[in-house]
């Protein structure tokens, strides 16, 4: 009997009709994410904030001979994770910025199975590199991924990722009405 083929989680770049710009894959998907939820604003929205450990290691592409992983480690996989940090969306800081069109608006997006694909800003990163090749290329590292889920009012002007979150939202409705701890 087979089993079903386990779901890759992974964060990935975006533009503003959705087209995908960039894909960092997990090669192993996390073992437990933390999440941490607070009331946010007068609306009834939730503030959501994630944390877990993203585990890279080169062996079996070193075993395999793969050139990339021979001349660099897994140095390509963990600076495309700091470029995530660098490119991370930072809330409108006033009622001008908010109004302005942010069409251009590159976002990232934490994809982890089905139903949950939501913009996210990258909060922290600490990663500590463990192994180490004869040229100092690292082969192995722990990355401490903290991501914050965006709110509406970030999203101003970027459809595909306010239609991301609100397809989020209802999910979680869905699922906790499932459970019969409906509305009212």
């Amino acid at each position: 009997m087979s089993r079903p083929q386990t779901l890759q989680g992974g964060l990935i770049r975006v533009a503003e009709r959705g087209v995908q710009r960039q894909t960092l894959n997990f090669q192993y998907n996390p073992e437990q994410i933390s999440r941490t939820l607070r009331p946010a604003g007068t609306r009834g929205e939730v503030s959501e904030s994630l944390r877990f450990e993203l585990v890279f290691d080169a062996a079996d592409a070193l075993a395999q001979g793969d050139p990339g992983a021979v001349e660099y480690g897994i140095a390509p996989q963990l600076a495309a994770l700091v470029r995530l940090l660098e490119n991370s969306r930072a809330a409108p800081r006033n009622w001008i910025e908010r109004l302005l069109p942010q069409t251009n608006m590159t976002l990232t997006v934490f994809v982890w199975g089905n139903r949950q694909a939501v913009p996210v800003g990258v909060e922290k990163l600490h990663i500590r590199e463990r192994l180490f090749d004869s040229r100092l290329n690292p082969i192995h590292a722990v990355a401490s991924v903290e991501l914050r889920v965006l709110e509406a009012r970030e999203l101003v002007g970027h459809r595909y990722g306010l239609g991301l979150l609100n397809a989020y939202r209802a999910a979680r409705r869905d699922l906790a009405d499932s459970s019969g701890f409906g509305p009212g």
